[in-house]
This record gives C-alpha cells, sequence and structure tokens, in this order.
C-alpha cells in the first residue's frame, strides 16, 4: 500500500474532496493537500512539483471543474511523467 499520496483536484470542488482526505489522512503515512501542505511564504508550484515527485501515489478527483482547471492538468501530466503505478476505478 502507498505510503504518501499527493491529491490533485479543483479548489471548486474542496468541500467534496476535503472528506475524503480526511479519510486518507486517517489511513496513510503522508498525504500532500496543499491548503495545509504549503507553509506561508513558500513558493507554492516548488512545493506542488516536489510533493508530487515525492508521493508514492497521485490520487486525481476529476469532474468537470478540474478537466477545465490548467493547474490540475499541470498536475497529472507532471505525474504521469514520473514513475508511479497507475489504479483507474
Amino acid at each position: 500500500m502507498p505510503r504518501s499520496v499527493f491529491v490533485s483536484y479543483s479548489h471548486q470542488d474542496s468541500d467534496l474532496v476535503q472528506p475524503i482526505v480526511a479519510v486518507l489522512r486517517g489511513t496513510l503515512d503522508a498525504v500532500f493537500h496543499d491548503v495545509v501542505g504549503i507553509m506561508p511564504g513558500k513558493k507554492w508550484e516548488h512545493e506542488i512539483d516536489k510533493a508530487i515527485h515525492d508521493c508514492d501515489l497521485v490520487v486525481l478527483f476529476w469532474c468537470a471543474h478540474s478537466g477545465r482547471s490548467s493547474q490540475v492538468q499541470y498536475e497529472y501530466n507532471l505525474a504521469l511523467s514520473r514513475p508511479k503505478t497507475s489504479v483507474t476505478h
């Protein structure tokens, strides 16, 4: 089972994603969720890149909002360029 997870989603879906992130936090060692994973004053782009490179698994919350988000597109393309295991459901 993966030990660290990066969560990619549209901020427009925060209310839907937050409860799932809470469940993930209860079962995994590390869950990178941008709203708590990026400290004030840090360059968020660098923190996102580092988290994707360092994680074991990327969880992509896909919907109409994320489909239109250039940031979500950037995150999943970066994840796909890294040697990760793909799981779809």
